[in-house]
């Protein structure tokens, strides 16, 4: 509820995205599973308006981590190879 109360109190543009970030975080680290689905369809819907290339490859990451604990091994590995092409170098990759 911390990140939830965040997002509606942010003061603008910039703290909401990081709010956002944080519940997304939240929700798709989570045990439940339909949090996980609100996690993954909150990165969906905002994918677009991702303000940076740093921005963009958290989303990616953050959907892969969503996809594998759904069960969707395969969208998860898609996910983090284009993470991978965008930072080669991005090492909790390998951890999933």
């Amino acid at each position: 509820a911390g990140c939830e109360t965040e997002v509606a109190e942010a003061a603008n543009e910039e703290q909401k995205n990081d709010s956002l970030m944080r519940l997304s975080w939240a929700l798709v680290h989570s045990r439940q599973p339909e949090d996980v689905n609100r996690g993954i369809g909150m990165l969906e819907a905002s994918f677009g308006k991702s303000n940076s290339p740093l921005q963009t490859r958290e989303k990616l990451y953050l959907l892969a981590v969503g996809h594998y604990r759904n069960g969707d091994y395969t969208r998860s590995r898609e996910l983090l190879e284009r993470c991978l092409e965008r930072k080669p170098k991005l090492g909790r990759i390998y951890g999933l």
